[in-house]
């Protein structure tokens, strides 16, 4: 199989594929319905999975509602803690 797809969005990469009964297949079959496997054309009645990949180091913050990290006055100082991290372990 050729790549994923990759897109960007708000400056972040990532890749798509689906998964269909044990082979990977792209985004377009997936839209379309219909991907070609072993040489034939199979229809996929809804049966594939689409799966995404994240290309960059990301970091996510899990709070309740009125945890501190989710008050907006904080929301600089969590920035700022986010960037540095993301610099730090950046994978080149």
């Amino acid at each position: 199989m050729e790549d994923f797809d990759v897109y960007s969005e708000s400056g972040i990469n990532y890749s798509e594929a689906a998964w269909f009964k044990n082979f990977y297949i792209t985004r377009l079959e997936y839209d379309d319905g219909v991907a070609k496997i072993k040489g034939e054309s199979i229809k996929l009645n809804g049966g594939a999975e689409l799966r995404t990949r994240d290309l960059e180091t990301q970091y996510y913050f899990i709070a309740s509602v009125s945890h501190p990290i989710a008050l907006m006055e904080n929301d600089q100082i969590v920035s700022e803690v986010y960037r540095n991290r993301t610099l730090k372990y950046s994978i080149n």
